[in-house]
């Protein structure tokens, strides 16, 4: 019973930090390729 509410507790919060991790690797992501679209804006 114990295990279980621990497992629980576990997966719900593993799920929170993928899908963080996930955001923060898109936000990443985005912000560069505007950064890249600036910079060859800028240069034509």
């Amino acid at each position: 019973m114990v295990f279980d509410a621990i497992q629980n507790v576990w997966t719900t919060f593993m799920h929170f930090v993928n899908q963080t991790w996930v955001d923060a690797r898109f936000a990443q992501n985005h912000c560069s390729t505007v950064s890249r679209i600036q910079l060859v804006t800028q240069f034509h």
